[in-house]
């Protein structure tokens, strides 16, 4: 299942501690991200329901996750994104794997207009 969405990518005001991040909806920059990380798409396995995804994360192998998350297929992780209107909060070095699903809402699109 496929659900259209208007996808998007911004800047993320830079922090000097954390270094500049970007919030992302697109699949395949999120898809590309991940993997050249090793990582893999997963869930929190205290909250899934009836069988379904609940709060996303990304599993990095060799990380703290073994005991606490499920791998889940892309298409289950980008159907639960996409049905929870979430946005991908990520740094882009090359040597991070600093990354956060949150509220789409609450990340500014930059292709919406805005008054």
């Amino acid at each position: 299942m496929s659900l259209a969405q208007n996808h998007w990518t911004a800047e993320v005001e830079e922090d000097k501690m954390s270094g500049k991040s970007k919030v992302t909806t697109n699949h395949e920059e999120i898809r590309r991200w991940t993997e050249e990380r090793g990582g893999w798409p997963a869930t929190v396995k205290t909250t899934e329901k009836n069988g379904k995804p609940g709060i996303l994360r990304i599993d990095y192998p060799g990380y703290s996750g073994e005991d606490t998350l499920d791998r889940i297929s892309r298409e289950e992780f980008f159907d639960t994104f996409e049905k929870n209107k979430l946005a991908f909060l990520y740094q882009d070095d090359k040597d991070s794997r600093l990354s956060h699903c949150t509220d789409g809402g609450a990340a500014i699109d930059p292709t919406a207009n805005h008054p």
